[in-house]
């Protein structure tokens, strides 16, 4: 708190000093009834959830140490049509039920308690999708060397409660046939300082 006073007498000085301690008492107040309704938030929590949410932020630990490593990893993965590769660069299902799905909310806001019904189902689109998504990858890009690349992304990056998300990639890559190849794929979800593909699809 600032306080800007030119105290001229003693009875001014009183005022000023009594409305600062009321408005550091507001203050406190304040603080305490957002500590007070944190608290009460996470014990409103399943303990299933967070305990699903840890261990997929534990097995969330094999993923890229970088985004430049992750991108690395998908060139090489193109570059030898490898589809277990690609499919090895996105998150699991337990990553994405457990802990992209509930924890896609405002930093500071609790999770999403979302029933197992529909996040199986949300699972399911996004991976037929990717399958699809990593076919054409291939199709369009697998089999080349490539030079180098150029990575930007189409969108800022979000920070959510429980991740932060990259995207959409866009690489252009260097063949060595000289021609620039630009490739376009989908979010990048980072947990702990390590990188997964949320999934191949696009939407620009």
């Amino acid at each position: 708190m600032h306080l800007t006073s030119v105290t001229s007498t003693a009875v001014a000085l009183a005022a000023l000093l009594c409305a600062s301690c009321s408005g550091v008492a507001k203050d406190q107040e304040e603080s305490q009834g957002v500590a007070k309704n944190q608290a009460q938030t996470a014990q409103s929590i399943d303990p299933a959830l967070l305990a699903a949410a840890q261990q997929a932020r534990q097995t969330f630990a094999d993923g890229a140490p970088s985004v430049d490593a992750l991108m690395d990893e998908f060139v090489q993965a193109l570059s030898q049509k490898d589809m277990d590769a690609l499919s090895r660069l996105r998150v699991t299902n337990a990553e994405y039920v457990d802990l992209i799905v509930p924890g896609t909310v405002p930093v500071g806001k609790p999770p999403r308690q979302v029933s197992n019904n529909p996040k199986e189902f949300f699972w399911r689109m996004l991976d037929t999708k990717n399958h699809y998504f990593a076919e054409e990858l291939l199709n369009l890009y697998g089999g080349r060397t490539y030079r180098s690349r150029q990575l930007t992304f189409s969108k800022p990056a979000k920070e959510y409660a429980w991740y932060k998300a990259h995207g959409e990639v866009r690489l252009d890559l260097e063949g060595d046939d000289d021609v620039t190849y630009h490739v376009r794929s989908g979010w990048v979800a980072e947990v702990d300082g390590k990188y997964k593909f949320i999934g191949y699809g696009y939407n620009d």
